[in-house]
């Protein structure tokens, strides 16, 4: 990833992520990059369940808790 920003990266897709903590470990990696955003979308196996079985509102809860939730960008 740092060396993708070296080169002129500046957001990272991350799609089809199961659990929200794969998500959280996505975004500890973009975090570190300086400059660098993030956007990420979920597997899901309802319109309420990621494909972990964790509820997608507390998912989403949960990455604005993560302190690089500035490096994520949100859209529903």
């Amino acid at each position: 990833m740092k060396r993708l920003v070296v080169g002129g990266v500046d957001i990272f897709a991350a799609e089809g992520i199961p659990s929200v903590e794969e998500a959280l470990a996505i975004i500890d990696g973009v975090d570190t990059l300086s400059g660098a955003l993030c956007w990420i979308s979920f597997h899901c196996k309802d319109d309420q369940h990621l494909a972990s079985g964790e509820k997608i509102d507390d998912a989403f809860k949960e990455l604005l808790k993560h302190p690089g939730e500035n490096k994520l960008k949100i859209s529903t």
